[in-house]
């Protein structure tokens, strides 16, 4: 298996990670009986925090934020 797709998996799998702990904290977070919105509103967020988890991946890492979001001009 290849560095790269080595570190592409273990960020999906963190990513995944990160999405079920959001989920649980949130339902523990809100209280008792559950109902369908509890759920919904549940996993909303934890789709958000691991949308924002997936950003940051992209973003911040391998080259750098200024790698990512703009290009150099060549000078000359």
């Amino acid at each position: 298996m290849s560095p790269r797709s080595l570190r592409a998996l273990l960020s999906g799998i963190a990513l995944l990670l990160l999405y079920v702990a959001a989920a649980i904290i949130l339902l523990r977070i809100l209280p008792p009986p559950h109902t369908s919105a509890d759920y919904f509103v549940a996993g909303s967020v934890a789709t958000l925090v691991a949308l924002l988890g997936l950003f940051a991946v992209l973003a911040l890492g391998g080259a750098g934020v200024a790698g990512r979001f703009f290009r150099r001009r060549r000078k000359g």
